[in-house]
């Protein structure tokens, strides 16, 4: 568990590296985060649900995608309290609103999840991450994009990530899978694959611009750490442990759900920072305390999991 998010960590070290070497500059990075965000992701999503899903699981498991929803909205609902005690304003709100509410919901989760459900986990955290992908293209966005206008925002909420998220479940719900040609599948899977370790690079690339300012032991980095990474994952296991001692809530879906809220703060958000002309510093900064730190919360927490879970893993 520990080996998968030093995997990340490394892939950030090696974008530090590039730009302390000179490899990579302001402008590179630029360019960087608009293929990323314009190209690399939108296939990674697409390309995951027309091959990772099918109509009956898509229409079997719609409670996932509002399990998302109501992950989201604890990290949302906490972080807004937490500005509005602090009186933050400006991209120092609107970036802790972000990662309050968007996690690592993708790249750190997968491992886990194909771990605890081989056969089904991968396709289930596709269903799942639909809430997540629309809530991240509408609301998500709009923390980004606080200082353009009301046509700006709408123009910016119809992105080529959303565009694929829909045109994906469309395609699924009437079975089209089957028509996509392979050659295209496999482009896009490709081009997919780029998305985490461009990502991180970027990431790492902005973390060398602030040095050993990366990782600050300050208020907003604290408080965000305890949102993310204590006080949401602890709140919904909670909810989990109720739901499945007393309904009939499919098991799988629970792990799914448990799983996902113990991520750390999603790391494309420094790209879509430095797209959309945000705070990129302060986003790394997010990024880098939430995973050092998650090492230890998620393992505390997989722990809880795994033995609550014995009779079904």
């Amino acid at each position: 568990m520990a080996g998968k998010i030093l995997f990340l960590v490394i892939l950030m070290i090696i974008g530090i590296i590039l730009k302390l070497k000179g490899k990579v500059t302001g402008h590179s990075i630029l360019d960087l985060s608009r293929i990323n965000m314009d190209i690399f992701w939108p296939a990674l999503i697409f390309s995951s649900i027309i091959t990772g899903l099918d109509r009956s699981v898509l229409l079997n498991n719609m409670l996932l995608p509002f399990s998302a929803v109501v992950t989201a909205f604890t990290g949302l609902s906490a972080g807004l309290l937490i500005c509005k005690i602090n009186k933050w304003k400006g991209t120092r709100k609107s970036i802790f609103l972000y990662h309050s509410t968007i996690n690592n919901f993708v790249f750190l989760v997968l491992p886990f999840v194909t771990y605890f459900l081989p056969e089904r986990g991968a396709g289930l955290l596709f269903v799942h991450n639909l809430g997540y992908m629309i809530i991240l293209w509408t609301i998500g966005i709009s923390f980004m994009t606080h200082n353009l206008t009301f046509r700006q925002k709408l123009k910016q909420l119809f992105s080529n990530g959303l565009i694929a998220t829909v045109s994906g479940i469309v395609i699924v719900l009437f079975n089209f899978n089957n028509y996509v040609p392979e050659m295209a599948v496999e482009i896009l899977n490709t081009l997919g694959k780029c998305t985490v370790p461009v990502a991180m690079i970027i990431a790492g690339a902005r973390i060398a611009d602030l040095g050993i300012k990366a990782l600050k032991f300050d208020k907003w980095n604290i408080q965000l750490g305890l949102l993310r990474l204590v006080f949401v994952p602890g709140v919904l296991a909670v909810i989990t442990i109720l739901l499945f001692r007393y309904t009939s809530i499919s098991k799988e879906l629970l792990i799914i759900f448990m799983t996902v809220n113990l991520a750390p703060v999603s790391v494309n958000a420094v790209s879509m920072a430095v797209y959309y002309n945000s705070d990129a510093d302060l986003a790394a900064e997010g990024v880098v305390f939430t995973h050092l730190f998650s090492m230890a919360t998620m393992i505390f927490f997989f722990w809880i999991m795994k033995d609550f879970f014995t009779s079904f893993i």
